[in-house]
């Protein structure tokens, strides 16, 4: 479906996939043998039941990003680690640990940091710098799934456009792509700023601080896994819509720049 430049000659798409797996390295599976019960916001479960819930990855969201990296000829980012072993779509220290790992030392705490939440964040950083040498603007999307029911409360959702309301640019561009899967997918749920507040602490935060409108704009899609956990003729009609609403949100910039 033709190359980067197929889509604009102006801004640079990059998907990223934060939470893309539940595997966990080799020197640190002794943390996480599978019959071992640990609490956390969880409540008491085993850590295997968690690594193969919401809490230890986001099912389907690789599958997404995956698509539409084939779909829109796009670079993809992802990480192949579990979020219970490195919280990578995080910027603050104490928020990069689950209680699983309590036992790391402040020292090894910081070591991992750098190897794995540090240099992915570098990556995505060495992209969004590059491209503004080109004279382009990076739209970063981010491919997320939440699980259907959280704590007894149901998510009233099947699609979640995140973005910050106070970045114009931004703001604009979700609104015409939340505008497009709306009217791709009649009869789904296409919300803005849910199940999260599009300023919640993640790597599109941290890149927001870090650089303007102008060369960065940030938004996080949300997919409600139970369409996407499997593979269900309604997650084939969302990801073809997403492909479809990006390509149109893009190729339509003057509306947002």
């Amino acid at each position: 479906m033709g190359n980067p430049r197929s889509i604009t000659t102006e801004q640079a798409l990059l998907i990223t996939c934060e939470h893309a797996t539940n595997t966990i390295p080799r020197a640190y599976a002794r943390f996480f043998q599978h019959r071992r019960i640990v609490s956390g916001p969880w409540g008491r479960k085993r850590i295997g039941a968690l690594l193969h819930d919401h809490w230890g990855y986001d099912p389907g969201a690789l599958a997404t990003a995956r698509y539409l990296q084939r779909a829109l000829s796009v670079p993809l980012i992802s990480f192949l680690y579990s979020r219970l072993f490195i919280e990578i779509d995080s910027h603050r220290k104490s928020s990069l640990f689950s209680p699983i790992l309590a036992g790391l030392s402040r020292s090894e705490q910081e070591q991992l940091r750098s190897t794995y939440w540090a240099s992915y964040a570098r990556t995505i950083d060495d992209v969004i710098r590059t491209q503004h040498r080109r004279g382009k603007r990076v739209v970063h999307i981010a491919s997320h799934s939440f699980t259907p029911v959280l704590r007894g409360v149901e998510r009233r959702c099947d699609v979640g456009v995140l973005f910050d309301p106070k970045r114009p640019a931004e703001a604009r561009f979700a609104h015409a792509l939340h505008r497009e899967l709306w009217q791709s997918l009649p009869g789904y749920r296409v919300r803005k700023n849910y199940p999260y507040a599009g300023v919640s602490e993640g790597l599109v935060t941290y890149f927001r601080r870090r650089y303007p409108d102008r060369w960065y704009i940030g938004v996080e899609i949300e997919v409600n896994n139970r369409h996407i956990r499997r593979p269900t003729g309604a997650g084939r009609a969302i990801r073809a819509a997403l492909a479809r609403a990006l390509r149109t949100a893009i190729a339509s910039g003057s509306p947002w720049r």
